[in-house]
């Protein structure tokens, strides 16, 4: 019976306090290497959905090139900001991801590297790169800010 009680207290938040970053968490981040094609086609698919028309060349042929560094730390400028919503809270990160979109594939571009993984592996990846870093879904996309609160981008679907 003390065991049990014991067992049940661990890993909950002491005080309201939110777990931190990835507590207790144990997923995989296994990746995939990305080609170009696959990169440029993430890339065109993400431009033509949610970057401002004016600003679509630009984004697109920096996304795509070696030196992106700068133009994925001010991307959120770029995005129509009808399709961006804040992921607040820490609490659970990034582990809601996973209950929230499963296993999701997509690629992940940071400053000098991409690659092919899950929603939950890119906030994880992110996260160790210390990077602004962009996780680019067929539906979604989520702007990991080197500092600050994850952006999910995305249409919302309209029933009717």
């Amino acid at each position: 019976m003390a065991l049990q009680r014991i067992i049940g207290s661990v890993g909950k938040p002491r005080h309201g306090k939110p777990d931190p970053f990835g507590h207790g968490a144990a997923y995989s981040t296994a990746s995939k290497p990305v080609d170009d094609v696959e990169l440029a086609a993430a890339v065109d698919r993400f431009v033509q959905a949610y970057v401002l028309a004016a600003k679509r060349e630009r984004v697109h042929g920096k996304m795509i090139g070696p030196k992106r560094g700068e133009t994925l730390r001010g991307l959120l400028a770029y995005v129509d900001p009808r399709f961006t919503t804040d992921l607040e809270g820490s609490s659970g990160f990034p582990q809601h991801l996973e209950e929230r979109f499963g296993n999701l594939l997509g690629i992940l571009i940071s400053e000098f590297s991409t690659c092919k993984l899950t929603i939950v592996a890119a906030a994880f990846k992110a996260a160790e790169l210390s990077e602004s870093c962009l996780f680019i879904a067929p539906h979604l996309a989520l702007f990991l800010h080197e500092i600050g609160t994850p952006t999910l981008i995305r249409r919302q679907l309209v029933s009717g």
